[in-house]
């Protein structure tokens, strides 16, 4: 089903956002 399809993209975006905000940004931060 679609709505199962719509979790995976925001597990995934927030999966990559985390990982960008803590390699990235905590190096910015600093």
């Amino acid at each position: 089903a679609w709505y199962w399809h719509f979790v995976d993209v925001v597990w995934l975006f927030l999966f990559f956002a985390i990982y960008v905000w803590g390699s990235a940004g905590a190096v910015a931060a600093h």
